[in-house]
């Protein structure tokens, strides 16, 4: 079996077995931090030709806090990809009609519009403490989404 290869020189089969550009069986080796001398490391243009730029920095900036080192996971970046596209979704397809910007504040709102508007500033209000504090791995359910 061969040994020694950087993920991108690597194929997996159907059952999930690992081969080299020649057919020989790979062994995956333990997890472990990245680095290149032990063949391990993930390239940033692969991560964003895959996930996108948002994603990528995303991920370097909330995985782990600014004084450890950034261990990669494939489901850490899945799961920072499903966040962007969650929050993608919030953005572009509110879940109720939202006025124009600019528009007067009406004098009374529909609940739900009412709920909108609180969640929105309790949020906003938490990812500004959070970036204050240099909180960035917080998940977005702790925010009252």
């Amino acid at each position: 079996m061969a040994s020694g290869f950087f993920p991108e020189e690597v194929e997996t089969d159907s059952t999930g077995r690992l081969f080299d550009a020649a057919g020989r069986e790979v062994i995956a080796g333990r997890h472990e931090k990245m680095s290149k001398s032990k063949r391990n490391v993930v390239g940033l243009d692969a991560i964003v030709d895959t996930y996108g730029a948002d994603t990528a920095r995303l991920y370097l900036l909330s995985d782990s806090p600014p004084e450890r080192d950034l261990e990669w996971t494939e489901t850490g970046i899945e799961g920072i990809w499903r966040y962007v596209n969650r929050l993608w979704r919030t953005v572009s397809e509110p879940p109720v009609k939202l006025p124009p910007p600019g528009s007067p504040i009406p004098s009374h709102l529909p609940s739900e519009v009412g709920a909108l508007r609180r969640t929105t500033h309790k949020t906003i209000a938490a990812v500004t403490d959070d970036l204050d504090k240099f909180r960035f791995n917080r998940r977005w359910r702790e925010y009252g989404s």
